[in-house]
């Protein structure tokens, strides 16, 4: 194995992590290509962060009652045409289904044995990767 420094081995994590991830997102069928193409780490020091859209976690486990985006309904509305959702009048389509998720919470959030893992299982999988090449790695600065 050639040798690598700490930074480029924590890069290289933080890659394969951002591209399970994506695999995980591309594997439920979502259109949505800003959520997959929101992703993208943050190293600074000793600190790696994973970022995305700030509706990540709502692509996993749904929205709760309560409160909506303010552009929600453009937000259905795209949703609607992306996947091609055929509807008598997708005006009052879309105004139904932003005022049954504000009541009840959207699909997901209702039906929780249907969450998404985009993030978890990856994490677990790449960890464990993650420790063979940090194990490389210092093996490599002790010989």
């Amino acid at each position: 194995m050639e040798n690598k420094d700490l930074q480029q081995v924590i890069e290289d994590f933080a890659n394969e992590i951002i591209g399970n991830i994506r695999e995980n997102i591309a594997s439920y069928g979502l259109a949505d290509g800003n959520l997959y193409n929101s992703l993208e780490s943050n190293i600074d020091g000793n600190h790696l962060q994973i970022l995305g859209a700030d509706y990540f976690d709502y692509a996993q486990k749904g929205r709760g009652p309560g409160g909506v985006p303010n552009n929600f309904t453009d937000i259905l509305s795209q949703w609607v045409q992306d996947r091609n959702i055929q509807v008598d009048d997708t005006r009052q389509f879309v105004n139904n289904v932003k005022w049954k998720t504000i009541r009840e919470g959207s699909y997901l959030y209702r039906h929780p044995e249907e969450h998404r893992d985009f993030l978890y299982g990856v994490l677990d999988e790449s960890l464990s990767k993650f420790q063979e090449s940090f194990n490389i790695f210092i093996k490599s600065i002790i010989s």
